[in-house]
């Protein structure tokens, strides 16, 4: 999905830069950076329970993107 408008946690990034999540070397590195620019998993289907933990809009979504000083999404 590349429909920023769709998904929002495209051009965010705040929730990984926010809460630990542990990945394989090589995985780490073929992550985008953020926040605020376009971002994307390229792990996604095997990501981490912290990633599908984070709901879009939810009380960790809210706390991410106020930390690295986005709005919250409406």
């Amino acid at each position: 999905m590349s429909d920023t408008s769709a998904n929002p946690c495209l051009s965010c990034g705040a929730c990984r830069m926010t809460y630990r999540v542990s990945f394989y070397r090589a995985d780490a590195a073929a992550l985008s950076a953020g926040p605020g620019g376009e971002v994307s998993c390229s792990v996604y289907e095997q990501r981490p329970e912290p990633c599908r933990e984070v709901q879009i809009g939810d009380d960790k979504c809210r706390h991410a993107r106020a930390r690295h000083g986005l709005a919250a999404l409406s």
